[in-house]
Formats: structure tokens, C-alpha cells, sequence
């Protein structure tokens, strides 16, 4: 598969204002091929969006189930720990619990770290706010 045009590379996205934008797809390049990762329930539900509060679990969950055990240690975002805070996303993949960013500033900014640390390339499409 080839990455569309409309997607763009995290690492381009990192310190930019996306207050108005929500990510509308995902695609993570692993072993030199694109792939586009969905929500794996959206089937069940049509008007699935996705939220930067589940696009990094996305991510991650994408690249465990190709192998990947070693991820970064990124904040409150990704950690073997579980945190005592209460946050509204968490998800437990294998020894990992990834709690939800909270806005598009901290979801590419763990999907950046992400992507260098296991030598991915992670783009998102964008979709504006109406």
C-alpha cells in the first residue's frame, strides 16, 4: 500500500497547534510497507472515529501483534507502571498500559517517540472540526 498524500508524518506534526483537527486515519510503515491500521471494533460500529485519546493504543496494539515488545517509557502515556490517576482512556497491552492523551499535542508527540524508538515511520490523516 502506498501512503496517501493526505497523510502526514508525525515527525512533522510534532509542536504544531491541532486544537481543530482529529485524526481521521492511521498508518504505521513496518518493515518498509505502509499499512493502514483501523479501530479493531469499528466494524461493529460505522460512525467509529477515531480519537486522539485511543491513536497511540492504536499504534501500539498494531506493532505488538507484529512483535514488538520494546516500547519507549513516554510520561504518563506509556509506561509498565500503572498509574494511581484516574484518566478517562486506558488500554493494557501486554506489559504496557497506555492511558490516552489528551489532546493532538500529546498523542504525536508519544507517537513521535514511538516511531523512532522502534524504527517505524507512524503518518495521520487529519480531518478539521466543522
Amino acid at each position: 500500500m502506498d501512503l496517501p498524500s493526505s497523510a502526514i508524518d508525525v515527525d512533522q506534526l510534532v509542536g504544531k497547534d491541532l486544537r481543530g483537527y482529529v485524526p481521521s486515519r492511521l498508518f504505521v510503515n513496518f518493515k518498509g510497507k505502509w499499512h493502514e491500521v483501523s479501530i479493531s471494533h469499528a466494524e461493529n460500529w460505522p460512525r467509529a472515529r477515531i480519537a486522539w485519546s485511543s491513536i497511540t493504543a492504536m499504534a501500539v496494539r498494531f506493532l505488538y501483534d507484529q512483535g514488538i515488545r520494546d516500547f519507549p517509557y513516554v510520561g504518563k502515556y506509556l509506561s509498565k507502571e500503572p498509574l494511581s490517576i484516574n484518566i478517562q482512556y486506558t488500554a493494557k497491552i501486554g506489559d504496557w498500559y497506555l492511558y490516552g492523551p489528551e489532546g493532538g499535542k500529546q498523542a504525536v508527540e508519544t507517537l513521535h517517540k514511538l516511531a523512532k524508538h522502534t524504527g517505524t515511520k507512524i503518518a495521520i490523516e487529519l480531518q478539521k472540526i466543522r
